[in-house]
């Protein structure tokens, strides 16, 4: 009877230490957390080492560590972490691969980002991220063709993944796909007008639209269109319209519009045209891009849509006439929400 309770005795004790420590790598896990977000890094680590040092097979701990040293730009260190995640076939799995993908791109490995992406995405297929970072890397090495079917992937896996637009966007501006890059700026502006990155993304809109038409007075306007050799000239007729709409800002019916009304005119008839063209082409770019866009110029949501792309702009004019048009800014967001891809 002395032995069975000594055993319950100890079993007691036991639970009450492992409840302890539990508590204790809680309280310094959310110590770490809190410094990391205040950005005291090296205050973060050492509360993630401490954990460590009670639970060495602590995940959470070790990424949050990882984290840390990333944001510290010790790229070798937090590389290190996120191996070992890696290795130990870790819950983080795929946040640890992006984030030591991310290091090794960083210090300019990028044929080992590639590898250990690639080797990724087989293991968590459905991570659009990693497809994105695998772009990305793509990118910047210039191997425009390997971060289009990066990236491609990545957008059919989350539509609504701004990034993948924005890099799209310039992949398709860097290889002279002049109509593919402008839909890849509206849907990124749409997605997210106050990004960042949305003015200058707005510029290089414009100046896509105005690409190619040469004022030289009041009277004459040359208009070229230059065709890329390696695409088939699917949106050739697209180009010329866009070229023709930006040219036609000089007549003077369009004199008194000012730039936003200019802008709503001339996106409302390109929809319109590519909807038209659809009918006789067919890919990724017709089903994915064109079926999305001249289905919003049906539904009449092209005016709220374009005013709604420039926020970022911080101007008087696409202020009021959102604030005085909220019943159509709803339909618009009621008509995406409801839009399947």
């Amino acid at each position: 009877m002395k032995s069975i309770y000594l055993f319950m005795l100890g079993c007691l004790l036991i639970s009450k230490a492992s409840f302890s420590q539990s508590k204790e790598v809680q309280d310094l896990i959310g110590k770490g957390i809190q410094a990391h977000d205040a950005g005291q890094y090296a205050a973060a680590i050492e509360s993630y080492k401490k954990v460590l040092q009670l639970d060495s097979s602590n995940q959470l701990a070790r990424y949050e560590m990882a984290n840390s040293f990333f944001a510290m730009k010790n790229y070798q260190a937090a590389l290190d972490q996120g191996m070992l995640l890696i290795r130990t076939n870790s819950k983080y799995k795929e946040e640890s691969y992006i984030l030591a993908g991310s290091c090794l791109d960083l210090l300019n490995k990028p044929k080992e980002a590639i590898s250990l992406y690639q080797e990724g995405i087989k293991q968590t297929p459905t991570s659009y991220l990693l497809q994105y970072n695998l772009a990305l890397t793509f990118y910047k090495m210039q191997n425009y063709a390997a971060a289009k079917l990066a990236v491609q992937e990545s957008l059919q896996l989350k539509p609504k993944h701004a990034s993948s637009h924005l890099l799209m966007g310039f992949i398709q501006k860097e290889t002279g796909h002049r109509i593919k890059a402008m839909l890849c700026l509206y849907n990124f502006l749409f997605l997210d007008p106050l990004d960042p990155r949305a003015k200058n993304s707005i510029n290089v809109l414009n100046s896509l639209i105005a690409k190619g038409v040469d004022k030289k007075n009041d009277s004459t306007i040359n208009i070229s269109i230059s065709k890329n050799e390696n695409e088939s000239d699917e949106f050739q007729a697209a180009e010329l319209m866009v070229a023709l709409l930006s040219a036609s800002s000089n007549l003077e019916e369009n004199k008194k519009l000012s730039k936003q009304e200019l802008f709503v005119k001339n996106t409302e008839s390109l929809f319109g045209m590519l909807g038209e063209l659809k009918k006789n082409n067919k890919g990724f770019w017709w089903n994915y891009y064109v079926d999305y866009f001249s289905a919003l110029a049906k539904e009449k949501h092209t005016e709220a849509f374009c005013y709604y792309i420039l926020k970022s702009k911080d101007d008087k004019e696409i202020k009021d006439w959102i604030e005085k048009n909220s019943d159509k800014m709803k339909a618009l967001f009621e008509w995406e929400e409801n839009h399947k891809r």
